[in-house]
């Protein structure tokens, strides 16, 4: 097995570690904590299809992919900012991440991705959208957020993607 369907499997473990929404028996920190680990370890991929030589994947593919998918920037962002106290690294896109707790009247609280200083595409209702290959997510426009389940979600569809165009084994079932 190629070293890089370890860090598959390992990515795998972390979602599925993901509470249901609602979150039921779990604290805010403990959301967060998930989703952090599963947000680095998805990124880190990355580390170990280029770094894995019998792929042939070079750092300048690895580097485009990243660059051509917004959520992948988005994901890149999210992650430097987790690791790193202050990031000053010209690829990170969106400089200005928070991860928040939304508690919302009426509605079940939620962590969300929030982002300032975002230059992204507004529909005619003006709110702004994410857009990657067609498909769309809604931002709320006052807050600019994004759920992390609906990130991570979008990350696994762009890995599979990758992992398909460059004939790797490997695949994340998404349902």
């Amino acid at each position: 097995m190629s070293r890089y369907l370890e860090k598959v499997e390992q990515v795998v473990r972390s979602f599925k570690r993901i509470p249901p929404p609602g979150y039921p028996e779990s604290t805010k920190d403990d959301v967060w904590d998930f989703y952090r680990y599963f947000l680095q370890d998805a990124y880190h991929l990355k580390d170990w299809i280029v770094y894995d030589d019998s792929l042939g994947v070079s750092k300048k593919e690895m580097d485009a992919f990243i660059e051509g998918n917004i959520y992948m920037k988005l994901l890149q962002s999210v992650v430097t900012g987790i690791k790193h106290l202050k990031a000053n690294h010209k690829q990170i896109v969106f400089p200005n991440l928070v991860l928040t707790w939304v508690d919302e009247g009426g509605s079940e609280p939620s962590p969300a991705v929030s982002c300032g200083d975002l230059v992204l595409g507004i529909d005619e209702e003006g709110y702004f959208l994410l857009e990657e290959d067609s498909s769309t997510t809604r931002v709320e426009k006052q807050t600019k957020t994004v759920h992390p389940r609906v990130l991570s979600v979008k990350v696994l569809e762009a890995w599979n993607q990758f992992l398909k165009n460059h004939g790797l084994d490997g695949h994340f079932g998404l349902s």
